[in-house]
């Protein structure tokens, strides 16, 4: 009798999952991608990643493109908000929080500029 072996999956920590995260969202022509580091302020998460896409689409493009690569990795989305206007969707992986924006709401909102004081992540190879 043959005994199935399960599929290995790749533990990630937070911070090499924020990583590829933001590699997605550079390869996918993502703009000013910010890393805000949370985890010696916040208990509710690790990280927030900030981008901004060119229009609905592209913005809805982005959050595709970000889903698509973590599910391989068995990843779902905690919550997802916002993706049907495409203006700033919102995708809760838990210790990750992506906020994909429209130019306009990006600039309206600031949210980066709201956490000035927390300490950014900057990855080499990966457009900012």
């Amino acid at each position: 009798m043959a005994v199935k072996r399960k599929k290995k999956i790749a533990l990630l920590t937070p911070r090499l999952l924020v990583r590829q995260i933001a590699k997605v969202l550079s390869d996918h022509k993502g703009i000013d991608i910010v890393v805000l580091d949370f985890t010696k302020l916040m208990t509710f998460t690790d990280f927030f990643v900030i981008c901004t896409g060119t229009s609905d689409r592209h913005v809805q493009s982005l959050a595709d493109a970000v889903d698509k690569e973590l599910s391989k990795k068995n990843f779902s989305p905690i919550s997802v908000e916002g993706y049907h206007l495409g203006r700033w969707i919102l995708l809760d992986y838990g210790d990750v929080i992506i906020h994909i924006f429209h130019k306009t709401e990006r600039e309206y909102y600031r949210l980066e500029h709201l956490w000035h004081d927390v300490p950014r992540v900057i990855f080499k190879g990966i457009n900012s």
